[in-house]
């Protein structure tokens, strides 16, 4: 079995992250790159329209500033964060919210 070389990280997910650098035209998984795509940076795996999440992780992780294409670099030039979420770190967005129980019978 061959190692994987695009990983999803949820089945919801509107990404994937290359594992190593893809060429233009470069087929991966059913995924062709429209473009070069560096190690680590993400993959369209469906077209999304300016506007609408970008998920990573099943989270919403920014929106398309523009139209995204599958295939094509989903990077700072086409996402921008989500209206409202300017100053929020990830670790601050997802804290869970505490128990209302005070007391532990332990």
């Amino acid at each position: 079995m061959a190692a994987p070389t695009i990983m999803v990280l949820d089945p919801t997910d509107t990404v994937a992250v290359v594992l190593s650098d893809m060429e233009a035209g470069e087929t991966r998984d059913g995924l062709t790159a429209q473009e070069p795509i560096p190690r680590g940076h993400k993959i369209a795996r469906k077209a999304m329209a300016t506007g609408d999440p970008v998920l990573k992780y099943g989270q919403v992780m920014a929106v398309a500033s523009r139209d995204i294409a599958v295939g094509d670099h989903v990077h700072v030039q086409n996402c921008a964060l989500p209206e409202g979420s300017h100053g929020v770190s990830a670790v601050q967005a997802r804290l869970p919210e505490a128990p209302a129980r005070t007391t532990f019978q332990g």
